[in-house]
């Protein structure tokens, strides 16, 4: 097990500290809204969100620097924060051009680290947060779908964002079965809950006919598979296993679904682009890379900004350089792209420094033995990979809902995961 003096000093913090009843559930309230609100109501993604800024301002200014961090949190702020400060940077740089508010939410979400490490809410409001948000997104998919016949399920944001949104909370479900075996109350009740709520966001994703974010699953899966491996017996994987291809199958064969249809569409479309027929989804997707190469080599360190990269795409276009339908979008469907040309390579580090970075301390939650922390461990890790995954192919974080979901699970996760840390460490000492 990982431990270190930092720890152990924290540790003793922690235990002659136990949190305000009152703050802690608080917090609960405010982690499960996250969840349960998120994809249910309009802009739900902000109200668990503020409420939990405002309880996380408040600790900060009480506690004044009484609650001691390791290396561990420092990857993880330390990178949120600098996200957030090359953003400001970028948009002063750039004469006040680009998305200021939705760059300073990657600093506001620091405050809700530390209500989470002093709060100490249970893990029930955050796996039961995410389980029922996605089985209400799961509802309302169906419900736009078939009573409304809507093509695409697209809840109140759009398509993309909404279904992959709904498969982050249920891959962030699957995290929480290691936990759950754990429990000595109603066990069975939540493994299964969280079991149908992962099923549930797939099959949200799949009413949306997001293709993108269906990429990435199966590594998304494997990386599940392979955290949990020696904790459910062989028996209980090939269960998984086995229901996994079923229902996948089933998903792509049913026509009322429409997986079959756009995995054919997208197919289609790559062929249509490689005989020369651009206007088309994903035709347009690399056209507005093949611009945004050129773009680029321009200014390649500090970006064009968000105004100058429509200016200099629409000067490609005039100059024949790519198709004008390219230059209908404000953003180029990709995170890493996008961060590229907006930011320059400066603004590209800083983003993929956040996600090595919270990997980074995640990844040591391999090393301890108690499920809890495995669990929370998993699901900082994936979070991050659903991330990677969707901005692949959408610019995720140029849309409120994907700054807001990211940057506030990021900072309850870390909060979760130095909890259970000092939580373990405490045990450890009380036995001896």
């Amino acid at each position: 097990m990982v431990q270190s003096a930092h720890l152990t000093t924290d540790a003793l913090i922690f235990q002659s500290r136990p949190p305000c009843p009152r703050l802690k559930r608080f917090a609960e309230i405010s982690v499960f809204l996250a969840g349960f609100l998120c994809l249910i109501v309009p802009s739900g993604y902000s109200y668990g969100a503020a409420l939990l800024f405002l309880g996380g301002t408040y600790v900060v200014v009480r506690e004044r620097g009484l609650l001691p961090i390791d290396r561990y949190d420092k990857y993880i702020l330390g990178a949120l924060l600098i996200v957030g400060l090359e953003g400001v940077f970028n948009w002063l740089w750039h004469g006040f051009d680009g998305d200021l508010d939705k760059n300073i939410r990657f600093i506001l979400a620091i405050p809700i680290f530390y209500l989470i490490y002093r709060a100490r809410p249970s893990l029930h409001a955050l796996w039961l947060g995410l389980a029922f948000g996605v089985l209400g997104a799961c509802v309302f998919a169906l419900y736009q779908r078939f009573s409304l016949g809507l093509i695409r399920a697209e809840g109140f944001t759009n398509a993309i964002q909404f279904g992959n949104l709904a498969m982050l909370q249920g891959i962030l479900c699957l995290s929480g079965l290691g936990w759950a075996a754990t429990l000595k109350k109603h066990r069975h009740f939540y493994i299964c809950l969280l079991g149908i709520a992962a099923v549930a966001g797939i099959v949200t994703s799949a009413m949306s006919g997001t293709r993108g974010g269906w990429i990435g699953l199966p590594v998304i899966l494997l990386v599940v598979f392979f955290f949990y491996r020696k904790v459910f017996s062989v028996r209980s994987q090939l269960i998984a296993l086995l229901f996994l291809l079923v229902g996948g199958t089933y998903l792509v064969a049913n026509p009322q679904i429409g997986v079959k249809e756009r995995i054919q569409e997208a197919t289609h479309q790559v062929t249509l682009f490689q005989e020369g027929q651009v206007n088309t989804s994903i035709g347009l997707r690399f056209e507005m890379w093949r611009g945004a190469y050129h773009l680029a080599q321009e200014k390649p360190l500090f970006g064009w900004g968000k105004k100058g990269y429509q200016e200099g795409m629409r000067t490609l276009r005039d100059q024949g350089e790519i198709h004008r339908g390219a230059t209908a979008f404000n953003h180029l469907h990709n995170d890493f792209i996008d961060r590229l040309v907006k930011h320059g390579f400066i603004g590209l580090f800083a983003l993929v420094l956040l996600y090595v970075f919270s990997l980074r301390a995640f990844s040591t939650g391999r090393n301890y033995r108690e499920l809890p922390i495995k669990s929370v461990a998993l699901t900082g890790i994936l979070l991050v990979y659903c991330y990677i995954d969707f901005g692949m192919t959408q610019s995720f974080l140029r849309h409120n809902s994907g700054v807001m979901v990211f940057a506030t699970y990021l900072a309850v996760i870390a909060g979760y995961f130095k909890v259970q840390r000092l939580s373990s460490t405490q045990a450890i000492k009380n036995k001896a």
